[in-house]
């Protein structure tokens, strides 16, 4: 029977910040199995890294965008750019054009 020789997974998602723009954030990963592995279980492994870096990915571009547009922001795309800063847990600050 045939086995698995690596196992891959990435995640990408397109996140609405408003003013007809998105970030698409993406991250993945591909890991090789050695003999013994048990692929159910490196594969959780390996989604929860994924998982975990795509966070940080996702919140990394959403901070460059926020500093980017930080004398561009309006009424009208503001609660799409705070909606998506409360999800990812990124901190918006006199910096980022909010108290």
């Amino acid at each position: 029977m045939a086995k698995p020789i690596r196992i891959e997974y990435s995640k990408r998602d397109a996140i609405k910040i408003g003013d007809f723009e998105s970030i698409t954030p993406t991250w993945g990963e591909t890991w090789e199995l050695e003999e013994g592995d048990d692929p159910a279980k490196v594969r959780k492994a390996l989604v929860d890294r994924v998982e975990g870096m795509f966070r940080t990915v996702a919140r990394r571009t959403l901070r460059q965008t926020i500093d980017r547009r930080v004398n561009v922001r309006d009424q009208e795309t503001e609660e799409y750019v705070d909606e998506a800063c409360d999800y990812f847990g990124v901190k918006q600050g006199v910096k980022g054009g909010r108290k």
